[in-house]
């Protein structure tokens, strides 16, 4: 029996309830219950936390506990920017069949209507309204929005700095002024928010066409060099000269030096024997070129010259691809959430399109830091497959493995994962199909080894599934 249970049937049998005093404070028989309850809800809702690391699941999950707790009839996350003096909805949940926030919430309030409101922000104040009319005289446009939002009472906990916002319950009918519970719900929603805004700036990252500034630029070299401004873009085959993209890739690639003209005429003529005044003077004429193409997207020069040499110029914020697939291989070795963990390791399938500088990726001076990519990517796609087909999402594993296979067809594993995916799926005649381009693809000893996993896939599942044999060769 719950403390619940023991308290209701305390009352039905009319027992008395004490008071209890704290520091000279006496607390009745509400709040008795009021703590009960709300020990008995924090520990459910903590229990089903751990079990999610999805910010929007847990983000409904803690609004309807907060409709449930205060006896409301909606609950939701208004998203208050002051300097614009709006704000907006996030999320909200309705214990009504039929929805009608859309209609009733205007994708834009103006915070101007609700002064109220922006002084509890201000103050780090809850709101609380037990009946809407009182301000009907005092705060007539106020009134004026709860009325179209069919609120007779309402209370809100505010959150802050970033983002900032109210937890709103519309239609309170209990505890209306007992906030405690009010305010640990608004934080696990801040929370939430914080982490789905990260995740949402993750993504947006990875998109050259979200440069801001003018002095913002992505280079992409993993598969065709492609260079993005905020004017626009300009790739491989724009420059019409293998040799300027020799040029910028390897200034790209050593973006920390300044590079000798020397240093450069080895890079772009190994083995020529002209002097190195004349191949010097070549180069220059390639950087022209160069500015020449770059200036029809920025205003400002790539690559600078000195003296000295040559280098990237510092005023500018200069992206690679190269740098994102890092970031994101990083960041999900980093977590130990499964679902940020694939989605990072996506983000970083994904960045990469194809070896680096892969027109001339066997020059020497490209080969080291290819080899190190094409060895990482394998890696990251091969432990993106495994996670995927643990969690059984076998239509993402034929997709990546798909991906993955048109940029390394030598990869066994990713092989191995998209028949395994196929098998699964019981699409057994595309599963045999791939056997002989995966022949094709592998060295002897790798297709053997391929077979070998095959093998104790099938014994490990074929009992269950007798129509199934005769699979492998």
């Amino acid at each position: 029996m719950s403390l619940l249970d023991i308290f209701e049937n305390g009352r039905r049998q009319q027992a008395k309830v004490p008071q209890i005093k704290v520091n000279g404070q006496s607390f009745d028989e509400e709040y008795i219950r009021y703590c009960i309850e709300l020990e008995v809800t924090l520990k459910q809702l903590e229990s089903y936390l751990h079990t999610s690391d999805d910010p929007h699941e847990i983000a409904m999950k803690t609004l309807k506990t907060a409709c449930e707790f205060y006896g409301g009839d909606w609950s939701g996350i208004l998203e208050v920017d002051l300097d614009l003096d709006i704000w907006t909805p996030v999320w909200w949940y309705n214990s009504h069949e039929y929805d009608r926030t859309t209609e009733l919430i205007y994708e834009f309030e103006a915070a101007e209507f609700m002064p109220s409101w922006i002084k509890a922000m201000d103050e780090n104040k809850v709101v609380i309204v037990p009946d809407t009319t009182v301000v009907k005289d005092l705060r007539p446009d106020e009134f004026g929005v709860y009325q179209r939002l069919g609120a007779d009472s309402v209370i809100a906990a505010p959150f802050k700095p970033n983002p900032m916002g109210f937890l709103v319950i519309r239609n309170p009918s209990r505890y209306i002024h007992q906030t405690s519970m009010l305010n640990n719900l608004a934080y696990v929603l801040h929370r939430a928010m914080s982490q789905q805004k990260a995740l949402d700036s993750a993504r947006m990252k990875i998109a050259p066409e979200n440069i801001e500034r003018d002095t913002d630029v992505f280079i992409h070299l993993l598969g065709n060099l492609e260079i993005y401004t905020s004017k626009g873009v300009i790739r491989e085959a724009d420059f019409k000269s293998p040799l300027i993209c020799k040029l910028l890739a390897y200034m790209t690639l050593n973006p920390r030096q300044l590079v000798t003209p020397w240093k450069l005429t080895s890079v772009l003529w190994p083995e020529s024997e002209d002097s190195p005044d004349n191949l010097a003077k070549n180069v220059k004429y390639l950087l022209y070129r160069f500015r020449q193409m770059f200036s029809l997207i920025s205003d400002y020069q790539l690559i600078e010259s000195s003296t000295s040499g040559y280098r990237l110029n510092p005023e500018l914020n200069i992206l690679t691809d190269i740098q994102q697939f890092d970031r994101y291989r990083d960041g999900a070795h980093e977590t130990n959430a499964i679902s940020h963990k694939v989605q990072f390791l996506k983000k970083a399938v994904e960045i990469y399109e194809g070896h680096v500088f892969a027109t001339n990726n066997s020059e020497d001076w490209v080969m080291p830091t290819a080899t190190h990519y094409t060895f990482s990517y394998i890696g990251v796609v091969n432990e993106l497959l495994k996670m995927m087909a643990d969690l059984k999402d076998y239509p993402d594993v034929i997709k990546y493995s798909a991906q993955a296979l048109q940029v390394e067809p030598g990869n066994m594993r990713a092989h191995y994962w998209r028949i395994y995916a196929l098998y699964h799926t019981g699409a057994l005649e595309m599963a045999k199909a791939s056997l002989p381009m995966a022949q094709r693809s592998l060295t002897e000893e790798e297709y053997d080894e391929l077979l070998k996993l095959l093998r104790v896939m099938e014994k490990n599942y074929a009992p269950d599934k007798p129509y199934y044999g005769d699979f492998l060769p």
